[in-house]
Protein backbone atom coordinates (compact mmCIF):
# COMPACT_ATOMS: atom_id res chain seq x y z
CA UNK A 1 0.00 0.00 0.00
CA UNK A 2 1.27 3.43 -1.04
CA UNK A 3 1.32 6.38 1.33
CA UNK A 4 -1.47 8.58 1.03
CA UNK A 5 -0.32 11.44 3.10
CA UNK A 6 1.82 14.43 2.22
CA UNK A 7 4.98 14.82 4.56
CA UNK A 8 4.05 18.09 6.41
CA UNK A 9 7.33 20.54 6.81
CA UNK A 10 7.62 21.90 9.90
CA UNK A 11 9.25 24.62 8.65
CA UNK A 12 6.14 26.24 7.53
CA UNK A 13 4.83 26.01 11.29
CA UNK A 14 7.79 27.97 12.86
CA UNK A 15 7.56 30.39 9.71
CA UNK A 16 3.69 31.06 11.38
CA UNK A 17 5.22 31.71 14.49
CA UNK A 18 7.39 34.50 13.10
CA UNK A 19 4.89 36.23 11.00
CA UNK A 20 2.60 36.08 14.33
CA UNK A 21 5.29 37.44 16.14
CA UNK A 22 6.59 40.21 13.33
CA UNK A 23 3.00 41.12 13.54
CA UNK A 24 2.85 41.77 16.82
CA UNK A 25 6.16 44.15 16.44
CA UNK A 26 4.81 46.09 14.02
CA UNK A 27 1.40 46.43 15.19
CA UNK A 28 2.97 48.03 18.69
CA UNK A 29 2.07 45.30 20.98
CA UNK A 30 5.28 43.79 21.38
CA UNK A 31 7.87 46.61 22.04
CA UNK A 32 11.51 46.63 22.25
CA UNK A 33 12.76 45.71 25.84
CA UNK A 34 9.15 43.15 26.21
CA UNK A 35 10.10 40.01 27.54
CA UNK A 36 8.68 37.24 25.63
CA UNK A 37 6.83 34.27 28.21
CA UNK A 38 8.65 31.35 29.12
CA UNK A 39 9.51 29.00 26.02
CA UNK A 40 6.68 26.33 27.85
CA UNK A 41 4.11 29.11 27.94
CA UNK A 42 4.87 30.27 24.57
CA UNK A 43 4.69 27.29 22.99
CA UNK A 44 1.51 26.49 24.59
CA UNK A 45 0.13 29.92 23.34
CA UNK A 46 1.08 29.05 19.82
CA UNK A 47 -0.20 25.53 20.32
CA UNK A 48 3.55 24.49 18.57
CA UNK A 49 6.28 21.82 20.09
CA UNK A 50 8.71 23.44 21.58
CA UNK A 51 11.33 22.66 19.36
CA UNK A 52 8.82 24.09 16.65
CA UNK A 53 9.13 27.42 18.67
CA UNK A 54 12.52 27.09 19.42
CA UNK A 55 13.09 26.97 15.26
CA UNK A 56 10.65 29.79 15.06
CA UNK A 57 12.88 32.18 17.44
CA UNK A 58 15.83 31.31 15.87
CA UNK A 59 14.50 33.09 12.66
Amino acid sequence: MSDIFSRIEHSRTADEVVQQIESLILEGVLRTGDRLPGERELARQFDVSRPILRDALKA
